[in-house]
């Protein structure tokens, strides 16, 4: 939950402050619901991963489908109309270049993380 809710928390923040990239705040906290959403609403089935863990511990079944029915569509209409931001439609492929940098600035510094905390 920790994980839709910090990059909605997030992208609210970077609307706030009217930031320059917001469609990219945008962007992660949309596949963040989805992911996330979709998730637990897959493993309350096999109940083998976290919503496993979180029935075991009190959680009841219609508590995960309720959240998974409220984050994934949420995410996927964070994600309507963000196609011209990535080069799709009206935009026949031109891409911020800031962005371009931005992102891939994170992607790396997301993987430093990993490969230097969780060995």
């Amino acid at each position: 939950m920790l994980g839709a809710l910090l990059p909605l928390m997030f992208f609210t923040l970077a609307r706030m402050v009217e930031s320059p990239g917001l469609y990219l705040f945008r962007f992660f906290a949309g596949f963040c619901l989805v992911a996330n959403g979709l998730y637990l609403l897959v493993d309350a089935f096999q109940r083998g991963g976290d919503a496993g863990t979180l029935l075991r511990h009190g959680a009841s079944q219609w508590q995960l489908f309720l959240f998974s029915a409220l984050s994934a569509p949420f995410g996927f209409r964070l994600w309507h109309n963000l196609g011209p931001h990535f080069g799709l439609g009206a935009a026949r492929g031109t891409v911020s270049i800031g962005a371009a940098i931005t992102s891939a600035s994170l992607l790396a510094a997301v993987v430093a993380m990993e490969l230097a905390f969780y060995r």
